[in-house]
């Protein structure tokens, strides 16, 4: 079923299926995404101020733009975006390299405690097995 939300960016009520924003501003996203993909293809060392005032757009919606890894730029140093967790500059996204792999790591850790933690024990020497296999030989025996 569908959910009503608030649009992130114009703060409108919308009938949402997948996107936190509304139709409309997703138009407007994707058209600033294809002006300022075009415009880094030309000039790759661009930050996202010089980039927000080349276009004439907010930066805000650059910003949104490359939080979500649709744009990324050609240096780390020039994007003026920090990683959420250690505060290095980082060229797209909100986390760099090394913190997503330790995240990454940490579940991979977590998924493993918690998969050994649930599984059912190992029996090797299950008393039903004998049992069956033991029930399995008697009526070979009888059948002979």
């Amino acid at each position: 079923m569908d959910d009503i939300k608030v649009c992130k960016r114009c703060r409108k009520l919308f009938q949402a299926y997948r996107n936190e924003n509304c139709p409309n501003c997703e138009e407007d996203l994707d058209r600033i995404f294809e002006r300022a993909r075009d415009y880094l293809y030309d000039h790759r060392h661009e930050n996202m101020i010089s980039l927000a005032k080349a276009l004439e757009e907010k930066e805000a919606d650059i910003l949104y733009l490359v939080r979500a890894g649709r744009l990324s730029f050609d240096s780390a140093e020039g994007s003026g975006l920090l990683c959420e967790q250690c505060g290095r500059p980082i060229a797209s996204g909100r986390v760099c390299d090394d913190c997503k792999n330790s995240v990454y790591k940490s579940l991979g850790e977590m998924a493993a405690r918690d998969s050994a933690k649930n599984a059912p024990p190992v029996r090797s020497d299950d008393k039903f097995r004998q049992k069956s296999s033991s029930y399995i030989d008697e009526i070979a025996r009888r059948d002979r």
